[in-house]
């Protein structure tokens, strides 16, 4: 069940986050130039990457990642959040046309981010559990050469993934052995198959972060400039703004078509070895009908769902474009 938490609570924690915020604003902004320069490069990007190192902490913690291999993705997570960080507040605290290089890491930060998720999520996959039955229904439909089927305990929300490791493998999760009759399950092991050889869950990370990489560095760049030009020039740089802030509302749903086409090319695959439509839709409905991780107001909650179904009913429909 979903965690609901009130609209007044949810209010209050807004409110008070939102104090918080500025009145810490109000005084770093306060203090002297020297010592708010100081404050900015020397104290706020550290303070900042050690909490966001906190927070990274305890999602680790719920998904039961601990030992050495915490160790090394909290200290890997930190040292990426404060170089990201500390470049940024060094740009806009000295907002120099020099000082645009250190988007250079900034940008291998955002760029490296698919590569820490492969990283934090390790290559070794404990708890694994063979089963030959999954394995020769995969090798009825794809072939030999398909790749072993493991079940595994957790925690997660998704039914099933695959191993970054060689030779992979398909991993289904327990609670779907429960949820899913034969024929789904039969979908399933194919959906993920053909994502993992489509590469379609890599492609679409990948354009996330190189369009985000994009409008951030644009962004930053248009202030430093624009610190630095005759204020005759501030209109374009304004209407420059405005059309990136266009481009950034537009970012769910561009990202919603990249998404689609690649649940297209992945359905077409399915449907060629297994021809069993109603046995994909029955499991796309399943899969678009779980229940949120994070606690939510009621509203927040009838959004999820009916984003959910929109979801469900826009890759259906897709279905009946496949040859």
């Amino acid at each position: 069940m979903a965690k609901i938490v009130s609209n007044f609570k949810y209010a209050i924690f807004l409110i008070a986050s939102g104090l918080f915020v500025g009145v810490f604003t109000f005084l770093i902004l306060s203090l002297p130039g020297i010592y708010r320069d100081t404050v900015s490069v020397f104290i706020l990007p550290p303070a900042i990457a050690a909490l966001f190192t906190l927070i990274s902490f305890t999602s680790a913690r719920k998904l039961r990642v601990s030992g050495k291999r915490l160790a090394r993705m909290l200290g890997l997570f930190f040292i990426m959040a404060y170089i990201f960080i500390e470049s940024i507040f060094v740009i806009i605290t000295f907002h120099t046309i020099e000082a645009l290089l250190l988007l250079i890491p900034a940008d291998l930060v955002l760029m490296s981010i698919p590569l820490f998720i492969i990283f934090s999520r390790g290559k070794k996959q404990e708890g694994l559990e063979f089963n030959n039955n999954l394995t020769s229904r995969l090798q009825s439909l794809v072939g030999t050469n398909a790749p072993e089927v493991y079940t595994k305990a957790s925690v997660g929300l998704m039914f099933g993934g695959s191993t970054d490791d060689e030779p992979w493998k398909i991993i289904i999760y327990k609670h779907a052995l429960e949820g899913l009759n034969d024929e789904e399950l039969d979908m399933l092991m194919l959906e993920i198959y053909y994502k993992k050889l489509l590469k379609t869950g890599r492609k679409t990370v990948n354009f996330a972060f190189s369009l985000v990489t994009f409008l951030f560095d644009a962004y930053i760049a248009l202030y430093v400039v624009d610190m630095n030009v005759a204020p005759v020039y501030t209109p374009y740089f304004i209407g420059a703004e405005l059309g990136l802030f266009i481009v950034i509302l537009l970012i769910p749903l561009i990202f919603s078509r990249v998404a689609m086409q690649g649940n297209i090319a992945v359905d077409k695959q399915i449907l060629s070895h297994n021809g069993n439509r109603m046995a994909l839709i029955s499991l796309i409905n399943k899969e678009n009908d779980h229940e949120p991780a994070a606690m939510m107001t009621q509203r927040q909650y009838n959004r999820f769902k009916d984003k959910q179904k929109m979801n469900a009913k826009k890759r259906i429909e897709n279905l009946d474009n496949i040859d």
